[in-house]
């Protein structure tokens, strides 16, 4: 199981910290052992169910396969979720659904209704990601338990690694 956490720095969820965990089965990284993505606090988002925290990994790889498909290219779908324009969220919601079936309704009758609770998501996740385990808050900044702060490495690397600000635009 691995510790990470997305920042967001363009799109409707801009300024929201995300905390998710990837779990790899035992089988990983076999043809069909596909990684899951559960985030840990609450996200407003049409591939993600509300409940369960759970990304809809198969709208991106139906089919895991381990010769296409890495733990990089996982990572870079959950980055490009929250890159998605308002033309193509509507298009999954029309075309496969949305595992949030309210979200989804609300994004198809009245997009600007469905902006501001994304939005009003992104401004609240800051305290809520900082509400949960002593190893999820020593990942996001604080130190390992230990007092060592070994943790804080992995995370500026993954930091790097699943924001979407490409640089050079602001």
């Amino acid at each position: 199981r691995l510790h990470c956490v997305v920042f967001v720095h363009k799109g409707l969820h801009a300024g929201g910290v995300f905390p998710f965990q990837v779990e790899l089965p035992e089988a990983y990284p076999a043809d069909e052992a596909t990684p899951s993505v559960v985030f840990r606090t609450p996200m407003t988002h049409v591939l993600v169910d509300p409940r369960s925290g759970r990304l809809n990994v198969a709208w991106r790889f139906p089919t895991w396969a381990a010769r296409e498909h890495t733990l990089a290219s996982l990572l870079s779908f959950v980055r490009d979720i929250f890159l998605l324009a308002d033309d193509e969220l509507r298009a999954i919601v029309e075309r496969r659904g949305a595992l949030n079936a309210g979200l989804g309704r609300l994004c198809l009758s009245d997009f600007a209704a469905f902006r501001a609770a994304v939005q009003q998501d992104a401004r609240s996740s800051h305290s809520r990601a900082l509400e949960f385990g002593d190893a999820d808050r020593a990942f996001l900044g604080g130190g390992s338990d230990d007092g060592r702060g070994a943790v804080g490495d992995s995370s500026s690397l993954l930091t790097t690694l699943l924001s979407p600000h490409r640089g050079g635009d602001g």
